[in-house]
């Protein structure tokens, strides 16, 4: 899997290496005699330490962040939990629980680990306040905080790792390379950094090249679920179904907590026309999900695939089960975004009306949940673009600047990382063509991410009103040459069927 960041979600680069730096030091040692040398200076940890009173209480950290790094939040817990039963002030354990942690709660560990972090050396307290920084939605500062502290520690090569990863945020896949290259160079037995470079690879189209850098981490890291998952999803990408659908079967092997695989093989199932069981898979992998926000990855993907085959009173019966989940587990922050999940389904069921009124119900009722103010900004984002795409279906020349220009505005008061990029983008397109312009709507589109299944299918479609049908065709066979892992994706796969 492709390690992103996503909301209030961090994969940092953590630290590893040395001992636990000890609350109480050693004692001093009786003076030299006179004349005697002068004791020589221990080489500095090339690596950003791990400050904690307890060694042992190190040893889990180092477990659950390698656990993280490796995609398995769920089984990275427990140790994360079990380094701050030994020591309670241990700040780096306190961060990374706080990446794993939904919502306001999460974010109030994150703030309180910044707090933990100021006796720490400044590498490590500059690491910890990026973590804090991405949390916040604050990504400019965060790649700031995480360059200063590679600066101060060149050889440390999770520090490398963490820029690959907050490139990958923009979608800067050279610079993402070009970062988890040095990564390799500095420890070659880095498997993570594999995978970062073998997806930079991927989604720029040297898909040979991928698929032997992903084989490399297989190698490094065969008993990891994460590996084969990767290799499966760039296989996937460049057409090789078959070979794909194995390694994400192999991946499920290594962990049957490795939910996302057995979605894929889900979606694979859907790809290859059998959607009894691909939908029979999905319930799988939701039932078995070690945890809600996993079930919810095979929701997600159950919603999106029944709206593709026009399913759409199952559709949304799905996201009734889903916010009762969400409500019973007191998970403010998905509850939110389904809100506004449910108002863009609505809007791509060519519902206008509703849609619109689900717009404004999610805005309501996000000023009735407790969520971070970075959530709370992607979701007034998210009910801007609803409205966008409703008034783009019913064809409203008027509203539909106003709903744009919210958005828009939206847009400035927050970063902006390629995903909400994209869909600002795919916005732009929509005012064009309710404006009677499909081929400007084209160009707009085509400045989408490839990544963005539904803005490339929407192109589409512009593509047909602008009488373009050979654009068009050659939209659509780029879409079906290149599967991807993905609900919308999903939804757009059976469009084109």
């Amino acid at each position: 899997m492709r390690r992103i960041v996503i909301a209030a979600l961090f994969v940092s680069a953590g630290c590893g290496g040395g001992a636990a730096q000890q609350a109480a030091s050693t004692p001093p040692k009786p003076a030299e005699a006179a004349g005697a040398p002068a004791a020589m200076k221990p080489p500095e940890d090339p690596e950003v330490s791990v400050t904690s009173k307890s060694a042992e209480a190190v040893g889990h950290f180092k477990q659950g962040r390698q656990l993280l790094e490796n995609q398995r939040a769920a089984e990275s817990a427990e140790h994360f939990k079990k380094a701050l039963e030994l020591d309670p002030e241990f700040a780096q354990a306190t961060a990374y629980q706080a990446q794993i942690t939904p919502g306001v709660e999460g974010s109030k560990l994150m703030e309180h680990a910044v707090d933990l972090a100021k006796p720490a050396p400044e590498p490590e307290r500059k690491l910890i306040e990026a973590m804090a920084a991405m949390r916040r939605g604050e990504r400019e500062k965060a790649k700031g905080l995480v360059r200063e502290v590679a600066a101060a520690k060149p050889r440390d090569a999770r520090v490398q790792d963490t820029l690959a990863t907050l490139s990958f945020a923009d979608e800067n896949w050279d610079e993402a390379v070009d970062a988890a290259k040095k990564a390799v160079a500095l420890d070659p037995k880095n498997a993570t950094a594999y995978n970062d470079i073998a997806y930079g690879l991927a989604w720029t189209g040297h898909y040979d090249d991928a698929i032997a850098v992903a084989q490399q981490q297989v190698a490094l890291a065969p008993d990891e679920p994460n590996p084969h998952d990767t290799l499966g999803e760039i296989l996937l990408a460049a057409n090789r179904i078959d070979d794909a659908l194995a390694e994400f079967k192999t991946a499920v092997s290594k962990s049957e907590k490795f939910t996302l695989a057995l979605v894929a093989i889900g979606e694979i199932k859907m790809f290859k026309g059998d959607w009894k069981g691909g939908y029979e898979t999905l319930k799988r992998a939701h039932d078995t999900a070690p945890r809600i926000q996993d079930a919810f990855e095979a929701a997600y993907v159950e919603a999106w695939a029944l709206a593709g085959q026009g399913k759409w009173g199952d559709c949304f019966r799905v996201y009734d089960a889903m916010d009762k989940a969400a409500a019973e587990a007191k998970n403010d922050s998905a509850r939110a975004f389904l809100a506004t999940n449910r108002a863009i389904m609505f809007g791509v069921a060519g519902k206008g009306k509703d849609a619109r009124k689900a717009a404004d119900a999610a805005l309501a009722k996000l000023k009735e949940l407790n969520v971070p103010p970075a959530t709370a900004h992607n979701v007034r984002f998210d009910a801007h673009f609803a409205r966008v795409l409703a008034d783009w279906k019913l064809k409203d020349k008027a509203d539909i600047d106003k709903a744009y220009a919210a958005m828009d505005d939206e847009a400035k008061t927050g970063d902006m990382n390629a995903g909400l990029r994209t869909t600002l983008q795919s916005a732009k397109g929509m005012v064009a063509w309710t404006k009677g312009n499909p081929k400007a709507a084209v160009a707009e589109f085509d400045k989408c991410s490839q990544l963005d299944a539904m803005c490339r299918f929407a192109k589409m479609g512009a593509q047909r009103a602008a009488g373009d049908k050979i654009g068009e065709s050659e939209t659509r066979a780029l879409l079906k040459a290149s599967p991807r892992r993905d609900g919308p994706y999903v939804f757009v796969w059976a469009q084109l069927k």
